[in-house]
């Protein structure tokens, strides 16, 4: 049937979201644009200073919340002519922070580069998808967006853009009222969880000089809030000439890029004895001995790719032998990112009975857009607890609670046939005393351990009598 003008006007009065049916994509984001004042900038730099508190889920000393926070303040230029913005960021982590002086960082589409003095070099990061502006933008380059079905969210109905992803589709919501940006919806590939639903949310609008920008944004990863960023003050600048460089450099990287899902460097092999070698390359050290007809592996770093590299390692070291056993001893995302391969391969895992539910529920995620070999090849979680000293393997690997304020639910190893303790990731360095390292020494101390030698993540094959010595 078909309507005249006056029967559509009266539909649409009924059901308002049927005028925004006949309205292309691109008129929906020029609407938007308008909306916010980026059509009328007075002047072509938008300045201003954040504070942006994000919260260490996969680090932190339990895997529920309160999580360690990172905070960072920036003082931000940004250029919608060229779709980047610079940022002088100041940044305290946990124990350390914040430098002497700023970060310099260039952030685009596709355009990443840290300055030092006068030298620009690239690095590969997603552009800044808590700059609303930078991501209309963005939208509004693309000829292939199109209009999907409306949805309800944060209590009211939205207008839903949608466009195609790196991993799946991306979604930007607006509000049909005022054409405000509320929400941008997208996946995101993890080596820990397969993959992750991201909401980047605006809220909170502060008028600039007849302008638009949130005072609040807010990334949520599965639902949970991860990133909170607070807008302080703001104006229009003429600072153009920040820009003049960047504009002339090429791309550092694709546009949508996941370091999530970053690449393992062939580990080497280091030799300890007949039977324990360590797997390190420069990220991460791991251990790995033969005992009778099994392959004890302490902790399995960063992902899927690592864990396939040290298989190939451990078959050229000791070839026929099929059994394997995993000792994670934390839960920190680079202790078990290569965990859901061991078990695909059908090894026990043993940790602390704390570490149980978390370990269940890494093993029972469902990895949707790029299947590993578990999710290819489902095999049922054998698990074994750890909370106390217990002797393995007929008293060849020993198993143990660090157990200080600062490591609970931790544990370490230790091969007396080698007289090498693995530390896990809690003697970090040996160039200076931490707690961390107090605590092992004390639960070494306790279990009237007598090592030579000792191994973690981040530091290599080292005398204990060295660590001894940095921590009296």
């Amino acid at each position: 049937m078909k309507l005249n003008s006056f029967k559509y006007a009266l539909l649409a009065l009924v059901f308002p979201f049927l005028a925004h049916a006949q309205q292309t994509p691109q008129a929906i984001l020029q609407k938007t644009k308008s909306a916010m004042g980026l059509d009328r900038l007075k002047k072509p730099v938008f300045h201003c200073y954040y504070n942006e508190v994000s919260l260490g889920r996969e680090q932190s000393d339990r895997t529920y919340a309160p999580f360690f926070t990172t905070a960072t303040n920036a003082e931000v230029w940004y250029s919608a002519q060229h779709n980047v913005q610079r940022m002088e960021q100041s940044t305290i982590r946990v124990g350390t922070g914040p430098g002497k002086n700023p970060v310099v960082v260039y952030n685009g589409i596709g355009k990443n580069y840290f300055v030092r003095d006068t030298v620009y070099k690239p690095f590969h990061f997603e552009y800044d998808k808590l700059n609303v502006w930078m991501v209309l933008l963005d939208w509004l380059a693309d000829p292939d967006v199109k209009q999907v079905k409306n949805e309800r969210y944060r209590d009211f109905d939205r207008l839903v853009l949608a466009r195609k992803a790196a991993v799946g589709e991306e979604r930007l919501f607006i509000d049909p009222k005022t054409y405000f940006p509320i929400k941008l919806d997208y996946y995101e590939l993890h080596s820990l969880w397969g993959q992750q639903h991201i909401e980047m949310v605006y809220s909170n609008w502060k008028l600039t000089e007849n302008s638009f920008y949130p005072n609040s944004a807010f990334r949520l990863e599965d639902g949970e809030p991860m990133y909170y960023r607070t807008l302080g003050k703001s104006n229009l600048s003429d600072s153009l000439s920040l820009f003049a460089k960047i504009g002339s450099l090429p791309a550092s990287g694709p546009k949508n890029l996941n370091l999530e899902w970053y690449t393992s460097e062939q580990p080497t092999l280091i030799k300890v004895s007949e039977n324990t070698y360590l797997s390190k390359n420069r990220m991460y050290t791991e251990t790995f001995t033969r005992i009778g007809d099994t392959i004890y592996l302490l902790d399995a770093t960063l992902n899927e790719e690592r864990a396939k590299q040290d298989e190939q390692l451990i078959k050229k070291t000791f070839p026929g032998i099929h059994k394997f056993v995993l000792v994670v001893t934390d839960l920190a995302w680079p202790h078990i990112g290569g965990m859901r391969y061991w078990v695909s391969k059908g090894a026990t895992v043993i940790s602390h009975s704390a570490s149980k539910q978390f370990i269940e529920k890494v093993i029972n995620r469902k990895w949707v857009f790029q299947p590993d070999e578990l999710q290819k090849h489902p095999v049922k979680l054998k698990f074994v607890a750890v909370d106390q000293f217990r002797a393995l393997a007929n008293n060849q690997l020993q198993i143990f609670p660090i157990n200080g304020i600062g490591s609970e639910g931790a544990l370490a190893c230790y091969l007396p046939a080698d007289q090498l303790l693995w530390a896990s990731d809690y003697i970090q360095t040996v160039a200076s005393p931490s707690a961390y390292a107090k605590e092992v020494i004390d639960a070494v101390n306790r279990e009237k351990l007598k090592p030579l030698k000792m191994v973690a993540q981040h530091v290599g094959l080292t005398d204990w009598q060295q660590v001894l010595k940095v921590n009296p």
